[in-house]
């Protein structure tokens, strides 16, 4: 296989998984972290040491908490090495966009995760597949722990820097066939999945560059809204954490500074993490069909934790996974910033079958 040697950056818990993963299909994975054991040492801050690893590989995949992401792509668009991410948060994404201007030739991948990621691709094939109309497309996910005995109903499952990032910034929207912001938390609803009632709210980055891309279809959207799953009761306890106690503001502040968040050091030292996690899914399209009826069609999907990893794991190397074997194996005739909703070919892609309805 051509394109096969790969540079991780970042082997913890996600980067442990992509690179299980990848072996799996013979790609060769160097990983790089600071003081992980079984990796090469790394300072992913220092713009000379990422330069002196970067041109060894065929691409880099960035799986670093969000702050590292711009040098990372920004070495690898000075050397034109294919990049990948997993990350949410909209400002790197829009670093990287910044990059591709400078560098038209060289490909950049990011928000291959979850939500944005595997999701945005399940989205447009549903709007693809059967519609000549839409009014609404609602994502909805979730990454959950399967217990939880605690007033916010949640232990952790992922970064604390990710969950709070998405929780204080405004959100990408299309209502009205209008693009817009919205503020993260509100929105709120009551959403039932296999009978269970759960709530749903604005959360930022988990829409990716869905709405760019479904702008220009035949079949876009009049309002297309992305909120985050969880168990009933836990947005008010956020709400009361980042408004009435101000860790908002305080978010804002550090973030600004460089600092890390005071709410992100409360729960990474006071709220447990859990390896029994579960994913939920709930991707719902309105509108008109190819049969002139007035229908909703609805994928939902529960993805849990194996004896490998967990929930959360799975689903984000997966989906990173996935953009990296189109890549190397189907060699897509396209540069530049590239989004997961161009992946091509699924039904033999090896790392998808966990997003398929038949799994």
């Amino acid at each position: 296989m051509k394109n096969n040697n790969i540079g991780l950056i970042g082997y913890g818990r996600i980067g442990t998984a992509i690179k299980y993963y990848l072996e799996q299909e013979k790609f060769q994975v160097t990983p790089y972290d600071s003081y992980v054991l079984g990796a090469v040492p790394l300072d992913a801050s220092n713009p000379s040491a990422l330069a002196s690893i970067i041109p060894q590989h065929d691409a880099i995949i960035a799986a670093t908490p969000f702050t590292l992401n711009v040098e990372i792509a920004r070495q690898c668009a000075l050397a034109n090495v294919p990049y990948f991410d997993i990350t949410e948060d909209v400002a790197v994404t829009k670093a990287v966009m910044d990059f591709v201007k400078d560098a038209p030739n060289w490909w950049a991948m990011p928000q291959c995760g979850l939500a944005p990621g595997a999701v945005s691709i399940i989205a447009k094939q549903m709007l693809t597949d059967d519609f000549v109309s839409v009014d609404e497309l609602e994502l909805r996910v979730g990454a959950l722990p399967r217990t939880g005995n605690n007033k916010m109903k949640y232990y952790l499952t992922w970064s604390s820097e990710g969950l709070i990032n998405e929780y204080c910034n405004d959100c990408d929207a299309f209502v009205d066939r209008q693009e817009t912001k919205v503020k993260a938390l509100e929105g709120e609803e009551e959403i039932i999945i296999d009978g269970q009632v759960y709530e749903a709210f604005n959360t930022s980055g988990g829409i990716g560059t869905l709405i760019t891309t479904l702008k220009e279809q035949p079949t876009c959207p009049d309002n297309i809204t992305y909120k985050t799953i969880r168990y009933k009761g836990h947005r008010d306890y956020m709400k009361f954490l980042l408004d009435d106690l101000g860790l908002r503001k305080n978010y804002y502040e550090t973030t600004a500074r460089g600092e890390e968040p005071l709410l992100v050091k409360i729960f990474n030292t006071e709220v447990p993490e859990t390896f029994d996690d579960v994913i939920i899914i709930c991707i719902q399209v309105t509108g008109i069909t190819k049969d002139d009826l007035y229908r909703s069609e609805t994928y939902t999907k529960k993805i849990y934790s194996d004896k490998n990893f967990t929930a959360i794991q799975r689903t984000t190397a997966l989906g990173l996974c996935a953009a990296v074997y189109w890549w190397a194996v189907e060699n897509p005739q396209v540069r530049g910033f590239v989004t997961n909703e161009s992946i091509t070919g699924l039904e033999s892609n090896p790392y998808w079958g966990i997003f398929s309805n038949g799994d």
